[in-house]
């Protein structure tokens, strides 16, 4: 199965895109890392299509790819995952395993017995867990995703209150 990265910009915005490029981390691992020559043939995601594409240029900043055929590719599944923050080590694991499962989007949001500090530091790791979604979602195994799952700087918000049931309002059957 060939690389698939997501695109970070890509040309002409509406409809389907014929250019595509990789900036910053993304460009600095295919450059550095993977050694990407011109030439060499990735698949990319841009604006929602999976393309087979070609590099036409190379550098550590940017990597720019012209787009080829479009490919077939499994639709994300429209799954909205709302997961409470727990542990982060075990939150960015199941954000990730999640991902690469094709959930469409994840909300992290602290429910009643979230521990308070990990309450506080939250909103200060929703980029890395942005990252670490991205990430996933590049691999080869996962479906094909246009985004990151998570949203761009959402604190996680608190849990809904509960719907009051038909035997709340009765009172109890205590002597």
């Amino acid at each position: 199965m060939r690389r698939r990265f997501i695109a970070d910009t890509w040309s002409p915005q509406t409809g389907h895109p014929s250019r595509a490029a990789l900036t910053g981390e993304q460009a600095a691992h295919l450059a550095r890392v993977l050694r990407a020559r011109p030439g060499q043939v990735y698949d990319i995601v841009a604006n929602g299509f999976l393309h087979r594409a070609e590099i036409t240029t190379v550098s550590d900043s940017e990597v720019r790819f012209t787009l080829h055929e479009e490919l077939e590719a499994d639709a994300a599944l429209p799954i909205h995952l709302l997961l409470a923050v727990f542990k982060f080590d075990h939150f960015e694991w199941a954000v990730e395993k999640a991902t690469e499962l094709g959930v469409a989007r994840i909300t992290p949001i602290l429910a009643h017995r979230t521990e308070k500090h990990l309450a506080l530091a939250a909103p200060k790791r929703v980029e890395r867990w942005r990252r670490i979604a991205l990430e996933s979602a590049s691999s080869p195994a996962a479906p094909t995703s246009p985004k990151s799952p998570i949203p761009r700087r959402s604190p996680p918000p608190s849990p809904p209150k509960p719907l009051p049931s038909a035997s709340s309002s009765a009172k109890p059957n205590n002597p």
